[in-house]
């Protein structure tokens, strides 16, 4: 399968929102993390179903409980 320049531009820019949202969540910036998320998104992140504010809230309250995270 040959990908074109626009197919390649693609993959480029959601691995950067995926790098972002990563950074974001593990560095408790939040702002980075809402940044990753377009208009009136929807989350599911499993136990969480809802918007993203409803998602920042909970991870705000949630993930400074852990000396750290890391994704990758």
């Amino acid at each position: 399968m040959a990908l074109t320049v626009d197919d390649l531009l693609a993959r480029h820019e959601i691995a950067d929102v995926i790098l972002r949202y990563a950074r974001g969540v593990d560095r408790l910036d939040f702002d980075l993390v809402r940044s990753c998320y377009h208009p009136g998104a929807y989350d599911d992140h499993g136990s969480f179903k809802g918007d993203v504010d409803g998602f920042i809230a909970m991870c705000e309250k949630f993930l400074p409980k852990w000396s750290a995270t890391q994704h990758f």
